[in-house]
């Protein structure tokens, strides 16, 4: 009885502090956070009725139509501070009017001038050659990123039914997950989640002196198998065989502790 006792008093103590710890943590957040939101309401509550010039900085925007656009509205919605100026509200109407924006900052370095930031969307892949992901689901037309340099950006083609304005939740999570390496070595084709297609790309080929289409066929329990792309990576030493006219060589990685070839 006596043991059950201590180790009952030992739970309750451990339990205690957890608690302690959780409470202390949480009220650290909120403090955090909480000073972050009243430094800008007191900010703003300083500067109210104060004529300001409102200096913008914008990033992440690769078009000169969108700048020029977010130009005029800061201008128009901000020209003076006023009595009734809400920096939250402003905030919503730039977002609904300018979809690859991702967040604004604002800051009052100077009584008379105040420092604003637009931050957009940075691009993270492109789609189908049209669409670009960002570090969200959503999906941009690629017209949105005229200016934007796509030569080194991550590229996959995706089943046309699971594209809308949003990117399929899966999908997402599944090109956010895909190794670097992969992409830089293979043109990615996700038909389904049995059916991913990896092509290796002709200037890859091309450096392994292969005459021939080279293909992977996985799926999405096996796409992130590293014994069975060290396999395939082993057979594509000897596909340098497939010599004279080029022939497609596929590999199907989808079978349990073995790879099909075909060509």
């Amino acid at each position: 009885m006596k043991k059950l006792r201590k180790i009952s008093k030992k739970k309750k103590t451990i339990i205690k502090i957890v608690l302690l710890v959780l409470l202390i943590v949480a009220l650290f957040l909120a403090m955090f956070f909480g000073f972050k939101f009243l430094k800008n309401r007191l900010s703003f509550a300083v500067f109210k009725g104060v004529s300001k010039e409102i200096r913008v900085n914008i990033r992440n925007v690769y078009s000169d139509v969108i700048k020029q656009d977010l130009l005029s509205f800061v201008s128009t919605s901000t020209t003076k501070y006023s009595s009734n100026f809400d920096p939250i509200l402003f905030y919503m109407s730039l977002k609904k009017n300018f979809k690859s924006i991702k967040k604004i900052e604002w800051s009052f370095s100077d009584f008379d001038r105040v420092d604003l930031s637009i931050v957009g969307v940075k691009p993270y892949c492109l789609i189908n050659d049209r669409f670009v992901l960002g570090d969200k689901k959503r999906l941009f037309d690629k017209n949105v990123f005229e200016k934007f340099n796509f030569s080194g950006l991550y590229s996959a083609e995706i089943n046309e039914d699971y594209l809308g304005e949003k990117l399929d939740k899966n999908i997402y999570l599944f090109l956010r997950g895909i190794p670097e390496e992969r992409f830089r070595k293979f043109r990615i084709s996700y038909h389904n989640d049995n059916e991913i297609d990896l092509i290796l790309k002709e200037s890859v080929a091309k450096a392994l002196n292969i005459s021939c289409d080279y293909l992977l066929r996985t799926n999405l329990d096996c796409f992130y198998d590293v014994e069975k792309f060290a396999m395939s990576d082993d057979l594509l030493k000897d596909i340098k065989k497939f010599g004279g006219k080029r022939k497609t060589v596929v590999l199907d990685l989808r079978f349990k502790k073995r790879i099909y070839a075909k060509k």
